[in-house]
């Protein structure tokens, strides 16, 4: 008898709330808020509706578990913006890992 094969969906919102989910250290806040800020601001020009990114610093939905914010703020994401700095690449931790590590599942 054959294996048993197992189909799995994640089911995503249709319009995704945020266009990009930003994973970052916490040494690099400062500059993934100006990021974010300049996001704003230049996709607003010209009339047009501002896109919005999920930041943790700015986003975060307290009272809820860390890793149950993070897997539906990626899944709320249409893209993943990972910023990359010395300091990202010095200390690699938990959180970091963990979004990367959702946003390859999904």
């Amino acid at each position: 008898m054959p294996p048993a094969q197992f189909e799995w969906t994640v089911l995503r919102p249709a319009a995704p709330r945020y266009a990009f989910f930003i994973s970052h250290v916490g040494e690099d806040s400062r500059d993934v808020i100006r990021l974010k800020s300049e996001i704003i601001a230049q996709s607003g020009q010209g009339g047009q509706t501002p896109i919005d990114c999920f930041l943790d610093l700015q986003n975060w939905q307290i009272g809820n578990e860390n890793s149950t914010v993070i897997r539906a703020s990626i899944l709320q994401s249409a893209h993943m913006v990972i910023w990359v700095t010395p300091a990202y690449l010095k200390n690699p931790r938990g959180w970091v890992c963990m979004e990367l590590a959702y946003a390859e599942l999904l």
